[in-house]
């Protein structure tokens, strides 16, 4: 997918597309990953966390529901997942988090305002110099002691890993634009230090999940 296509609002074309879609595909590739970023992130009751690229909030509502005396936002560019996010949103057995439309490049929120920060399949998505911006915007609002989650598709490592990849080449929008990148060089740039890493393999596409702080 051309820097064009992976433009701010290109994204928010394929996303309103995929949005019908995006709950019945997603789980069945990647609940595993999710499962153990989740575990990673460690909130504690009463903390401050934000999602970035909530997407239809399925990070978001289990995250909320362990917070209920902190604050739990997710933010997404794309209208129509947020859509879905506010209708999975009003199951939450309480009323403490928030959900709002704004590119993750320039996060409408002070310096140091969360404890901790998840993000699932963004920066994968994102052009080189867009996920540059996110990284150092994702530090900048994460307080001196938070953590940071990120999910992200890493290179397959045995041929059958490769039919994603390779499908994903003729048809960019299946898996909404996102490709395999390397990130642990992005990450020191941008003032993050990484504490752990794992990957999870599932219905053939490999996920990475790392865990990083500010340096």
């Amino acid at each position: 997918m051309s820097n064009r296509l992976r433009s701010r609002a290109a994204l928010r074309v394929t996303y309103s597309t995929l949005a019908p879609l995006y709950d019945w595909v997603v789980p069945w590739i990647s609940s595993a990953a999710r499962a153990l970023g989740r575990t990673w992130l460690d909130v504690n009751n009463g903390q401050h966390l934000l999602d970035v690229g909530t997407g239809t909030g399925l990070a978001l509502r289990p995250l909320a529901d362990a917070n209920p005396h902190g604050w739990s936002e997710g933010i997404d560019a794309s209208p129509a997942m947020l859509t879905r996010a506010r209708h999975r949103m009003r199951g939450c057995a309480h009323r403490r988090y928030g959900l709002r439309q704004a590119p993750a490049t320039d996060l409408p929120y002070d310096d140091d305002t969360f404890d901790r920060l998840f993000s699932s399949y963004l920066l994968d998505l994102l052009s080189r110099s867009d996920r540059r911006s996110t990284l150092l915007e994702m530090r900048r609002v994460l307080r001196p002691q938070g953590r940071l989650v990120l999910l992200y598709l890493v290179p397959p490592q045995h041929p059958q890993e490769r039919v994603w990849t390779h499908l994903a080449r003729l048809f960019p929008p299946l898996l909404g634009g996102s490709r395999p990148i390397p990130l642990r060089s992005s990450l020191e740039a941008a003032g993050l230090c990484e504490l752990r890493h794992a990957t999870r393999v599932q219905s053939g596409l490999r996920s990475g999940i790392l865990v990083a702080v500010p340096r």
